[in-house]
């Protein structure tokens, strides 16, 4: 129940159903006004002190030694902030005073405490305020620009580039552009040997094996070292008895025979121009025999191919065949063949494609022949024996070799098997060094020049 006893000072009243304090007496709650709930506390050694704790953990602290319980809390509107109260929610608004004073400004070196500024306009910059907003803009036009060329230097508001010396001068926006664009030249020195001319254009004439071309910006040359006659024993002059050099080549009979490999060129070294072989000369043979034996009827074919490296073999290149012989037995067969050395000549047509060799190639010969009759008698090939043998017995430190594959140079031999046709491919270890061919080239001649093909 309330406590009703005691004088004003003894009492306090915060609300009707919170709170009273009579001396050494609390009680919280008035069951009298409807409070369900009414607590009392009695301290008889001094003054009672109550900490009330909210559910938001805030804590109310009362008064001690008869204090007095402030109920009223009051925000006072200082420091450019005022407050506000709107229902039960405050308000604070803070504001920035319509005029400063003691605010420090620096520019370069030098800094003041100024309530005002002010941007002044100059060196080609403007200033404006838009609002709140302070702006600045860069003049278009400038005085006073100093611009150098060569040796000379002035100050401009405006530049120019003319166009001049072939050099075109151009503006996208505030890109510059340049482009060199002169197609003619004038007064340019040129020599050659001991003339020289300022010339505009200058042309380079095919002459003397070269030949000259253009590729964009680019003058190609090329040299064509070219011949009308060759003869493949010039350089590689034989060791033969007599006349010539005469590799014996006998029996004449068989439908086939085997097949020599050798260096077209001698010792193996490049071919010496460019020539296109419109007319050859090969065989160059010489027949011998009785009449009687050399009457029969016959024919005799030579087979031949040109080879070039390939890696470490040899690839067929071009190839062909020239024919001899006589249809019937006569005694004046004999005529047509025998009675010293004789060439098989046939034309460009005889070849399996167009016979051009190459200045600066190697190439490689080889060749058989084959029979359809018989033939008895004997007969010479003309050529160079560039060695007695074919063979070798090795090297220095080593055992002696009997094998047919150590031979006196790369690709000199005699094919390991007879053959009807031109290999398409020959290696090294299929040539025979035993033969007393091995190391035999026969004499091949080819013209381009109809005036060098009549003897």
């Amino acid at each position: 129940m309330p406590i009703t006893t005691g004088g004003f000072d003894d009492l306090v009243q915060l609300s009707q159903d919170t709170l009273y304090y009579v001396g050494p007496d609390l009680e919280i709650g008035n069951t009298s006004v409807g409070s369900s709930a009414s607590i009392g506390f009695n301290n008889t050694a001094g003054v009672i002190q109550v900490v009330g704790v909210a559910t938001g953990n805030e804590t109310l602290w009362l008064p001690t030694n008869n204090g007095t319980l402030a109920t009223v809390v009051t925000f006072s509107n200082s420091n450019n902030v005022s407050f506000g109260l709107n229902g039960s929610t405050m308000t604070a608004t803070a504001s920035v005073a319509s005029s400063l004073t003691a605010i420090n400004v620096s520019a370069g070196t030098t800094s003041n405490n100024l309530s005002a500024m002010t941007f002044s306009n100059g060196s080609n910059v403007s200033f404006g305020l838009n609002a709140s907003i302070l702006t600045a803009s860069v003049a278009t036009s400038l005085t006073a620009v100093n611009v150098s060329a060569g040796t000379t230097s002035n100050n401009l508001s405006a530049v120019t580039f003319s166009n001049s010396n072939g050099v075109s001068f151009g503006l996208n926006g505030s890109v510059i552009t340049a482009s060199a664009g002169q197609t003619t030249i004038s007064v340019v020195n040129f020599s050659a040997g001991t003339t020289s001319s300022n010339l505009q254009s200058v042309v380079f004439s095919n002459s003397g094996n070269i030949s000259f071309g253009l590729n964009g910006a680019t003058i190609t040359a090329s040299a064509n070292v070219t011949g009308d006659w060759y003869d493949n024993v010039v350089v590689a002059q034989p060791n033969g008895v007599a006349s010539g050099a005469m590799g014996a080549v006998s029996n004449f009979t068989g439908s086939a025979s085997s097949l020599f490999v050798a260096p077209m060129q001698g010792y193996g070294d490049m071919f010496p121009f460019d020539i296109t072989a419109n007319t050859c000369f090969f065989p160059d043979v010489s027949i011998s025999g009785a009449t009687s034996a050399m009457s029969v009827a016959f024919t005799s074919k030579w087979v031949f191919g040109i080879y070039t490296l390939n890696a470490s073999s040899l690839s067929l290149l071009n190839s062909g065949s020239v024919s001899f012989g006589f249809a019937g037995a006569a005694t004046n067969n004999s005529t047509g063949y025998a009675g010293g050395f004789r060439y098989g000549s046939f034309s460009s047509a005889a070849w399996s494609s167009s016979p051009v060799f190459r200045y600066g190639s190697r190439y490689w010969l080889g060749w058989f022949w084959s029979s359809s009759g018989t033939v008895a008698a004997t007969g010479s090939m003309a050529g160079a024996f560039l060695f007695s043998t074919g063979q070798r017995s090795g090297l220095l430190g080593a055992s002696n070799l009997t094998a047919t594959s150590n031979g006196a140079a790369p690709f000199f031999g005699i094919f390991s098997a007879q053959t009807a046709a031109m290999p398409a491919s020959i290696g090294s270890n299929q040539l025979q060094k035993t033969g007393s061919m091995a190391g035999f080239v026969p004499h091949f001649v080819m013209a381009n020049n109809a005036s060098l093909t009549v003897f």
